[in-house]
């Protein structure tokens, strides 16, 4: 972002969604403050960082009454993944400026009419703001309660030589206008509906799963192979902590039968004219992968304008990608899907359906047309989502940048997709940076283990329709694809198109019935594992 953007868009946030942040953007953070100024490069200051769930709640038990009860401030500070403590050490300055080449050996506090070591840590968290809001993040700065800093101090172990200047809660923006019926972090019972943020993405399958093993235990049952439980923390910002487990077992040797993470759903009103449910089991997902343009010039003032500046130059690339998809191409699991429910159709389509596989390309044409969702079923499509020029409308761009989001179609591939970025812009003064790659997953197989899956569809949800499918979106199922070949994404819940609608947005909510069901799903999945 430049500058002129990120001192514009700064402000203090009160609430935040409930997403982790990438450790290296707080890492990123942390650097930045250290190039505040420091007086006599005394460099006074440290940072305490408190980046997981235990340590968040113990800062706020430490400053708070009632974590419990919390109002509407404090409750939207809670959800703040990062808490950050500048601490400032005056010890520090005057020790430094009692040196030789400052000659202030009296320590005299009044030679400083302006205590430097408090201004050179609050400039310090100004530049934690700024990095925030130019990774797009959220923060907060405010003050401790002084009746609580002896807590503070205690509970965390900040030495007498520093004394915090405030406090910087950090993290994704969460939506203040969003018109949410109930609280989206207050887990509401109303209506026979559990309303909240997480019931259906993924808190709700995370939970499902636990009280599923746990009432198993209760009954002393043992599965008749190992089962092993990996919960992640960090899938929506491609974080590593799904890595990390495939690692942690490959050290134990371990090498799992089949996987299955979170993904498809016993989704109604999926398919139009389809009155049945459809179980869809993700058995492949797209790749994911984003890349920055960006084009480099002079600049200058907007009253001499040349032709084809960076800015130009930039959205003609956009035109030219936007107006160049990739070759489409319906793949196996969405022709399966297609055979599974031609029975539910309407009958006009009924044919079609039932010999998708002899008629692809008309299939695949039908998807293009029929909108942008069921288009994505069939190639890999391009977001040209952040978009950056100048600063001021008086000033032309030295540099403009736009960043695409593309998900990858199995079948394709990232140097494939990358190469075609290339000749659809076709010019060389457009530079093109990979931020982030990953491949399209590969297929796993309806063997065994997918028929294990379908059982327990049919035995919990009689009305649903199991079916494999391509996963759109991009889950840590991903990662242990290294280990495994039967890697399945399904999440045994009942989700209406009003229902999937609020992922990731407001008034997500599960129904309590709808939970058990998942509760026993998971139950049935582990009983009837072979021996």
């Amino acid at each position: 972002m430049e500058f002129q953007d990120v001192v514009r868009h700064r402000r203090m946030i009160r609430t935040y969604a409930d997403t982790p942040v990438d450790p290296r953007i707080v890492d990123r953070a942390l650097a930045n403050a250290t190039r505040a100024p420091s007086a006599g490069f005394s460099q006074g200051w440290a940072f305490l960082v408190l980046d997981t769930p235990e340590d968040v709640r113990r800062w706020w038990q430490a400053t708070s009454d009632d974590v419990d009860h919390p109002d509407t401030w404090l409750a939207g500070m809670m959800r703040a993944p990062v808490v950050i403590v500048p601490c400032s050490s005056k010890a520090a300055y005057l020790g430094r400026y009692a040196e030789s080449d400052k000659g202030w050996t009296d320590r005299d506090e009044a030679r400083w009419p302006m205590p430097f070591w408090h201004m050179d840590a609050a400039m310090a968290s100004l530049l934690i703001l700024q990095t925030a809001v130019d990774e797009g993040l959220g923060s907060c700065f405010f003050g401790i309660p002084p009746d609580r800093d002896a807590a503070v101090r205690r509970e965390f172990g900040i030495p007498d030589a520093f004394d915090p200047v405030g406090v910087i809660t950090l993290g994704h923006p969460g939506d203040e206008q969003a018109p949410w019926q109930h609280p989206p972090f207050g887990a509401d019972l109303v209506d026979g509906h559990v309303w909240g943020r997480g019931t259906l993405d993924d808190k709700g399958s995370l939970v499902g799963i636990c009280e599923a093993v746990e009432t198993l235990l209760e009954r002393g049952a043992t599965p008749a192979q190992d089962v092993w439980l990996s919960f992640g923390c960090d899938e929506e910002v491609m974080g590593e902590a799904a890595p990390q487990a495939v690692a942690e077992l490959v050290r134990r040797g371990v090498r799992p039968w089949f996987v299955l993470d979170e993904g498809g759903a016993i989704a109604h009103q999926a398919f139009p004219g389809v009155a049945v449910p459809l179980g869809v089991i993700g058995v492949t997902e797209k790749g994911v992968t984003s890349l920055e343009l960006r084009v480099e010039g002079r600049g200058g003032h907007a009253s001499t304008p040349s032709r084809m500046g960076p800015t130009a130059r930039l959205a003609r690339a956009i035109v030219r990608l936007d107006r160049s998809p990739m070759p489409a191409s319906t793949p196996e699991p969405t022709l399966e899907l297609f055979r599974r429910i031609a029975p539910h159709a309407p009958l006009p389509l009924r044919p079609l359906m039932a010999n998708a596989g002899r008629i692809r390309p008309v299939l695949t044409r039908a998807l293009l047309a029929a909108g942008p969702e069921t288009a994505a079923m069939a190639r890999t499509t391009f977001a040209v989502s952040t978009l950056a020029g100048s600063p001021a409308l008086n000033v032309i761009a030295s540099t403009a940048r736009a960043g695409v989001n593309i998900r990858i179609m199995v079948g394709d591939t990232v140097a494939g997709v990358i190469e075609h970025v290339r000749r659809a812009i076709d010019d060389d003064r457009v530079e093109i940076d990979v931020i982030e790659q990953g491949e399209p997953s590969p297929v796993s197989p309806r063997d065994d283990a997918f028929l294990l899956l379908e059982s327990g569809i049919r035995e919990v949800f009689p009305d649903a329709v199991p079916t494999p499918y391509v996963m759109m979106a991009a889950t840590d199922a991903r990662a242990f694809t290294a280990i495994c070949e039967r890697v399945y994404r399904f999440t045994p819940f009942r989700m209406t198109r009003q229902q999937r609608e609020a992922i990731h947005s407001y008034d997500e909510h599960l129904g309590v019935d709808d939970f058990l069901d998942g509760v026993q799903w998971y139950r049935h999945l582990l009983e009837s594992l072979p021996s």
